[in-house]
């Protein structure tokens, strides 16, 4: 297994982030998409399209389904969830108020859109549960099944979706004495795998949404690669599993804080896991 330390931002990361930052701002097109991506800097920025239209507007979400349609949602103050999509037109429906399971945990949402068109949604609550929801296009809008509980005392989740449809779950959970990091999945047929601890530690008992991190990875073989920061001791941790998230193997370091580093330097954190033609960075 190769794992090269991972300290920089990718364009497409940087574009996503930006789109959260400017609030509900868009873009035009797959143009957009494949130039910015690649990274030419020949190709200019598509002039940005205001869908709110609202000074009360935060917390967009966005998600390309497998036809390539664009579905924006975001937070009114006033309205409530609001919601709207770009089809192949490149046109974009008028904004509408919609009732969705997620609700007002927008910020704490995860979207894993599927080839036929379904999308998988996880989401924490505001008690600190982590909740599915399978959205189903309708209309105008996705219809969703009533919410799912998976487990509780959440502060933070990431989720990701191969090739199988199988949706994994890598979630923090910080109160009793196994707190610490643990591992779901959800399969395409809706059976759900046993919850599986990946690594616990009492430190985790005291870990906040600021100093936690969490990143996972697939490959074409389905063994999970994930990396996660140990905060306390200033390390950066990476675990694999190679028969579909039922055990994993032990930590391995791949950075930390040396005993010759400056008292003031910034421990390392933050880890990056890719696959990049079949190798693991």
């Amino acid at each position: 297994m190769k794992i090269k330390k991972q300290r920089r931002l990718y364009w497409f990361h940087l574009f996503i982030m930006g789109l959260v930052g400017c609030l509900i701002i868009s873009w035009m097109g797959s143009y957009l998409f494949t130039h910015v991506f690649a990274q030419q800097p020949e190709n200019e920025w598509s002039t940005p399209v205001n869908l709110s239209n609202s000074g009360s507007s935060s917390k967009p979400q966005m998600l390309i389904d497998s036809l390539g349609n664009i579905h924006v949602y975001w937070m009114d103050n006033i309205e409530g969830v609001m919601y709207t999509y770009r089809n192949l037109s490149k046109k974009w429906s008028e904004p509408v108020q919609v009732e969705v399971p997620f609700d007002r945990a927008l910020s704490k949402l995860k979207l894993l859109p599927e080839p036929d068109g379904t999308v998988n949604a996880f989401w924490i609550d505001a008690v600190g549960n982590l909740l599915y929801s399978r959205g189903v296009k309708g209309i105008n809008q996705f219809d969703w099944s009533a919410p799912q509980f998976i487990t509780s005392s959440i502060l933070g989740f990431i989720a990701n979706l191969d090739e199988s449809q199988t949706s994994h779950i890598v979630y923090v959970q910080k109160e009793g004495a196994d707190s610490g990091i643990y591992y779901t999945a959800h399969m395409k047929s809706g059976a759900w795998l046993a919850e599986t601890p990946i690594y616990t530690s009492l430190y985790y008992r005291n870990i906040t949404s600021e100093n936690f991190h969490l990143d996972i990875a697939v490959n074409n073989n389905k063994d999970l690669f994930l990396v996660f920061d140990e905060p306390y001791k200033e390390q950066v941790l990476t675990v694999l599993s190679t028969d579909n998230g039922k055990s994993w193997s032990e930590p391995l370091i791949i950075d930390q804080r040396e005993e010759t580093d400056s008292p003031e330097s910034i421990g390392p954190k933050k880890g990056k896991v890719q696959i990049h033609e079949g190798e693991v960075v």
